[in-house]
């Protein structure tokens, strides 16, 4: 009935009151992939892992966590990956306009684990899809995501304001 028991004082007997508002997790929505993205552009372009939520509320957040692998291949390019609605991406400020990028010295190859996480304020109650994008900074080079066919995972939470 959306009361809490608290504490009224050292000596004085509990009392239920009602619990705050706000904080509390809505809904939950989990997509996942197994396939390989690779790019040699030096725009962003899609992966296929994407996940879309329709948030209860225009005040909710969603909360949005990525996990996969990540792979920068040769001359010197460096792979940048972020999280996007439709072609905007959410961060545009750090690593390039990316959430993260890996970086290397020319002619080598790095393959690490990618974990990205994001608060989203999306002010809507329509469907909203997230997707990963990725891009190179230099097109001899490439950017991929999921390589080696690990599964890759995007989790939403919509939290209510």
């Amino acid at each position: 009935d959306g009361q809490v028991l608290t504490s009224t004082g050292a000596g004085s007997p509990p009392a239920f009151e009602t619990a705050a508002a706000g904080g509390k997790v809505l809904q939950v929505i989990q997509t996942t992939s197994t396939s390989t993205d690779s790019t040699t552009s030096t725009s962003f372009v899609n992966t296929t892992l994407s996940g879309a939520i329709t948030p209860s509320a225009s005040n909710s957040k969603v909360l949005i966590m990525v996990t996969g692998s990540a792979k920068s291949a040769d001359s010197g390019a460096n792979a940048i990956y972020t999280i996007s609605v439709g072609t905007t991406n959410l961060v545009n400020n750090h690593a390039e306009s990316g959430l993260t990028s890996l970086q290397l010295p020319a002619d080598n190859v790095i393959n690490t684990p990618l974990a990205m996480q994001f608060l989203h304020s999306p002010s809507t109650t329509s469907a909203t899809t997230y997707r990963v994008r990725h891009r190179t900074t230099n097109s001899n080079g490439a950017s991929v995501f999921g390589e080696s066919n690990h599964m890759s995972s995007m989790i939403l939470i919509e939290i209510g304001a």
